[in-house]
């Protein structure tokens, strides 16, 4: 399961995610405990992980 998010209530999903992605705009320390760190929620973030994880 892939979980995406950008804020410190979204550690708790990130880290029982199967993968979970912080965006770039996503504080330092979330995006520390992510397992993938994608680009911020105004470029892409999410379509950029789909394409390299799915579609590639």
């Amino acid at each position: 399961m892939l979980a995406f998010g950008n804020e410190h209530n979204d550690v708790a999903m990130l880290q029982w995610a199967g993968v979970g992605v912080a965006m770039g705009n996503a504080p330092a320390d979330v995006k520390t405990i992510a397992d993938l760190v994608t680009y911020d929620n105004d470029h892409d973030g999410i379509a950029n992980v789909i394409e390299q994880m799915f579609l590639s």
